[in-house]
């Protein structure tokens, strides 16, 4: 039995993080669920604003510059954890809804600048801070969205894989790294296209149907 429909303003019962590759419905699924839980607190895609504000574009993404394409995802990764942390008040600590992750530009950076690059930020305290908040089930909840091809699409903004094998690595290298950080997550594929039903495959993790409001 799915679960039922959250009433408009219930709190969640823990942070909700929708990762991914590019163009998989990531922004689509976060408003989404928005509508569904009411006036809860949302972390919008930062990276759109960071590249604006520091003069970055997609091109910095896999260019021969290693230390712009350093610079442009530790950057992004800053801006997200601040925009975490402002809802992690321990007096009063919010749940919330967030467009992508802190995982997110360390992928990119695996992915287009090598281990070396990546180890920069992961060997952080604060990485290690984040990844563990991320590690508890009772604080964070993942839903990792794999390429689907006909939501491919180049808004002259974000970074565009050179190839469907590109896009599909991409994917991977979310997989493997998140099971390698000890990252819990849920999977969301083309075998559930259909955005009402992405609603319910989050709402029946969120919450089971024993605990349904």
């Amino acid at each position: 039995m799915p679960p039922e429909d959250p009433q408009p303003g219930h709190q969640l019962p823990c942070s909700v993080y929708i990762v991914g590759p590019q163009s998989t419905g990531k922004t689509t699924l976060v408003n989404a669920l928005a509508e569904v839980f009411g006036n809860v607190p949302i972390v919008r895609e930062v990276a759109r604003g960071v590249m604006a504000e520091k003069g970055y574009s997609k091109v910095d993404v896999d260019s021969n510059d290693q230390e712009r394409k350093f610079s442009m995802q530790r950057d992004i990764f800053t801006a997200q954890v601040e925009a975490e942390s402002a809802f992690l008040d321990p007096t009063q600590p919010r749940s919330f809804l967030s467009d992508r992750s802190a995982i997110d530009p360390l992928i990119y950076l695996r992915r287009y600048s090598g281990t070396s690059n990546l180890d920069r930020l992961t060997s952080t305290d604060l990485w290690n801070t984040v990844r563990d908040r991320y590690r508890d089930a009772t604080r964070s909840l993942f839903f990792l969205l794999l390429p689907v091809e006909d939501f491919l699409v180049d808004d002259d903004i974000r970074y565009v894989p050179k190839s469907l094998e590109d896009w599909y690595a991409l994917a991977e290298e979310f997989r493997s790294f998140m099971v390698e950080e000890r990252i819990s997550f849920c999977e969301i594929g083309a075998e559930c296209l259909e955005l009402e039903n992405r609603i319910q495959l989050v709402l029946s993790k969120l919450l089971p149907s024993s605990e349904a409001l």
